[in-house]
């Protein structure tokens, strides 16, 4: 085998040990409290009850009901592994294919062979990788489903419309009717994401002189969306009950906001920059690559302070507390756009060096090969040993006390927490959602 055949391999590797990661990662996802309501109310209420009380009670965010295709549909939790791993992996699909599109039609890629879109796929895919390195608060995002349906689905989508947004070939309805579908649950997810991208595309459009008629479509129709989501007696609603919950628990909220900048500087994102390194040091020597687009650095400095501050005003008005550190991912996202163009400008000019290449591609590889053998065991024995003791705790008889020492310890995923008292809210939401008889305490 040649020396580039073994960079190939190395890049294949690197591909199947990211998704084997995260098939497993994401088959491993338990239903927190908030699931657990979700599930409840497609239980016992319809589509248009859920959307009443939503609008008027709650925070009305309609993307949120894409969670019927992972609880909502069957009562039967036995099957809700495999529906949030159906789930994960359709979007996680939505986010890779349209990365390959855009490198596609941003570069003016011919793939005329099957290897070579074999090997872009597999370039998407560790692009995709390096967002879950670069991503603050990873257990949230990619290891709960509420999270990942309001936080990660939205930016999937958006790399989706960038996709259709720019493509070369003339506008059809069908293009409108995606920027429509994707408008919707970009505009009906967590409320600071539509502002994040509005600040992001109002200097595009500006720059292209309102000339891109699916731009604008989509900014109207974002918008639109948005107001509906945001602008209802529920969120009123919402902001009320938030401040009674911290006014009763103080101890639990983070009042500093360098809370937010300490958690964004992690170690485990330099893992993120490697892979994107490595991804477009092998895009640069493999493909012949036709670049034709201006790049204004301004703009994506413009995207990363903007969603910033919306994510500190957020979380100071609306959650009282710099805890949630979820609101992150948009800035996460945004840094991650900004890391990929200075890694296509400035590994186009290194990617002569000699020991470049290799380098990235036996760093990557030795990176992933440990990190997937170190956490894919323990999400594994997470995963059986949860399901084993709610085997368990529903064989056991109705109105009696069952007592266990602990539930197994997650890994890269969130859990459901559950306390020594039998009675607690939260231990009687687990035991409705799972269907046990018993009363269940957990020493902890």
């Amino acid at each position: 085998m040649s020396l580039n055949g073994w960079y190939k391999a190395a890049i294949y590797i690197c591909a199947f040990l990211s998704v084997c990661f995260f098939v497993v990662l994401f088959f491993s996802i338990r239903c927190e409290p908030d699931d657990m309501i979700t599930a409840l109310k497609f239980r016992d209420q319809s589509f248009s009850q859920i959307i009443y009380n939503d609008y008027y009670f709650n925070l009305f965010r309609p993307a949120a009901l894409i969670s019927f295709f992972s609880v909502g549909y069957s009562a039967n939790t036995d099957l809700y592994p495999y529906s949030i791993l159906g789930l994960c992996v359709f979007v996680s699909s939505i986010f890779i294919f349209s990365t390959y599109k855009l490198i596609t039609e941003v570069f003016n890629l011919n793939l005329t062979t099957a290897k070579e879109k074999i090997t872009l796929i597999c370039l998407s895919i560790l692009i995709f990788t390096s967002l879950y390195f670069l991503t603050t608060n990873r257990i949230e995002i990619f290891g709960w489903m509420s999270a990942f349906i309001t936080h990660f689905t939205p930016v999937a989508f958006i790399v989706f419309s960038a996709w259709i947004i720019i493509k070369k070939i003339n506008s059809t309805l069908d293009y409108y009717v995606w920027l429509t579908i994707a408008a919707f649950i970009i505009g009906g997810s967590a409320e600071h994401i539509t502002p994040s991208v509005l600040m992001a595309i109002m200097p595009i459009m500006f720059l292209v002189k309102l000339k891109n008629k699916r731009l604008i479509y989509f900014m109207v129709i974002l918008v639109c969306m948005y107001l509906v989501s945001v602008i209802t007696p529920g969120t009123l609603y919402r902001i009320n009950t938030t401040n009674e919950y911290i006014s009763s628990h103080p101890a639990s909220q983070v009042s500093n906001p360098f809370h937010f900048i300490q958690l964004f500087f992690q170690p485990y994102k330099i893992i993120g920059v490697l892979l994107l390194c490595v991804s477009w040091v092998y895009l640069t020597k493999t493909f012949n690559i036709q670049y034709s687009y201006a790049i204004r650095w301004c703009y994506f400095l413009l995207f990363i302070l903007t969603s910033l501050i919306i994510a500190l005003l957020v979380a100071a008005f609306v959650y009282k507390s710099f805890a949630e550190t979820r609101l992150l991912f948009i800035v996460d996202f945004s840094l991650f756009i900004a890391i990929n163009v200075i890694a296509f400008k400035f590994v186009a000019k290194l990617k002569d060096v000699r020991f470049l290449l290799p380098g990235l591609t036996v760093a990557s590889l030795v990176i992933l090969l440990f990190f997937s053998f170190r956490h894919i065991p323990r999400l594994c024995y997470f995963a059986h040993e949860h399901d084993k003791t709610i085997n368990y705790l529903k064989q056991q008889p109705s109105n009696q006390v069952i007592t266990i020492p602990a539930f197994p310890d997650s890994d890269l995923t969130n859990q459901a927490l559950m306390y020594a008292d039998p009675e607690n809210g939260d231990n009687q939401l687990f035991c409705r959602f799972y269907n046990i008889k018993a009363k269940v305490s957990v020493k902890n």
